[in-house]
């Protein structure tokens, strides 16, 4: 023989409704905790790469204080460190060429003047010479005239 009893659903579902919003509340608080953490780690991992990106960005071509310290333990260390590296090779190469710009004007100019000091002086023999020809000064004068002559006539072999 079975005996069949009716319960009322307001005594079973009593215990229900308490576990309910015992478990809800228990979701809504991991549910916060994985925001949270999920913020932070986003953070811890995203900060190195956000100073590497604004360094870089930030860079002007002229100013090479702008190293970047990351201290992460990761391959962002090595990549800061590749970075800081190729700074410091740019501003040499950056120095490198100036120096070498500069003493590339320096030889130009030492060319400059070296071609033109034999025409400056080619061409003020050439004209005492004229002068005294003009003139036309006497015998006397003549061996200076010659002298002359012939300076002008070497100086003008060497140009």
């Amino acid at each position: 023989m079975v005996i069949f009893t009716l319960v009322p659903d307001m005594v079973l579902n009593q215990g229900m409704t308490q576990i309910l919003i015992v478990l809800l509340t228990i979701y809504a608080v991991i549910a916060v905790l994985a925001f949270v953490l999920s913020l932070y780690a986003s953070q811890t991992f995203t900060r190195p790469i956000r100073q590497i990106s604004d360094a870089m960005t930030s860079f002007d071509g002229n100013d090479f204080t702008h190293t970047i310290q990351i201290h992460t333990d990761t391959e962002l260390d090595k990549i800061g460190h590749a970075y800081n590296e190729m700074l410091k090779n740019i501003e040499e190469f950056q120095n490198e060429v100036k120096n070498q710009q500069k003493e590339l004007r320096i030889s130009e100019m030492n060319t400059l003047i070296s071609q033109i000091n034999p025409h400056f002086l080619y061409n003020t023999l050439d004209t005492i010479y004229m002068l005294a020809r003009i003139n036309g000064e006497g015998e006397d004068d003549e061996d200076d005239t010659g002298t002359v002559k012939v300076s002008a006539s070497v100086t003008e072999q060497r140009t």
